[in-house]
């Protein structure tokens, strides 16, 4: 089934909307305390009344930021660098590469854990990755901390062109496509 251009960029507009949504309310979801937490202060409050303070919860500063570049297109692999950098030191950091289903992650780590940085570091973290042939979700790149057993942080994104299947065709002819400084090819 062949989409028109116009239909294929708003379904990437949609997906990035969704994505940003997304992120967005991870950051943003409300502390809640443990219900054991509330059922002692509900006893304690029956017998006198005290004031009732809240629960020092560290939240994800937003001193870390994550980019995405391609490195390398290989056929049938594509390289991707994700770049994270800190604003401010930083540690308990973890990191995890999202794909869709059919896209596999051939080499490098697709989970991890972030050392400790400090202002000004940035960190590389290299992935090949070898997409399903019609594969047109984005790649994620997740950079989180676990705060109340939930993953708070940042999102990067990397989009597949939307010219990939005249990429993959010429390839498959024996023709060597021209490389665009973005990835895309003519």
């Amino acid at each position: 089934m062949k989409h028109s251009p116009q239909a294929r960029i708003l379904v990437s507009t949609l997906t990035a909307a969704i994505t940003m949504v997304v992120a967005w309310s991870i950051m943003h979801a409300p502390i809640r305390n443990p219900a054991s937490a509330d059922a002692a202060t509900s006893a304690s409050s029956q017998s006198k009344p005290t004031p009732r303070s809240t629960p020092t919860v560290r939240k994800p500063s937003t001193s870390v930021s994550v980019s995405i570049e391609q490195i390398e297109q290989t056929l049938p692999t594509l390289g991707l660098r994700g770049q994270i950098r800190a604003d401010h030191a930083l540690s308990g950091y973890q990191f995890a590469w999202i794909v869709s289903d059919g896209d596999k992650i051939v080499d490098g780590v697709a989970a991890g854990s972030v050392p400790a940085m400090n202002a000004g570091d940035t960190l590389d973290i290299k992935v090949q990755v070898a997409p399903a042939p019609h594969s047109k979700n984005p790649v994620v790149l997740h950079v989180y901390q676990l705060i109340n057993g939930e993953p708070r942080g940042v999102i990067a994104q990397w989009d597949f062109p939307t010219n990939r299947s005249a990429e993959q065709g010429a390839a498959g002819n024996g023709e060597k496509a021209a490389q665009l400084p973005d990835g895309l090819v003519q």
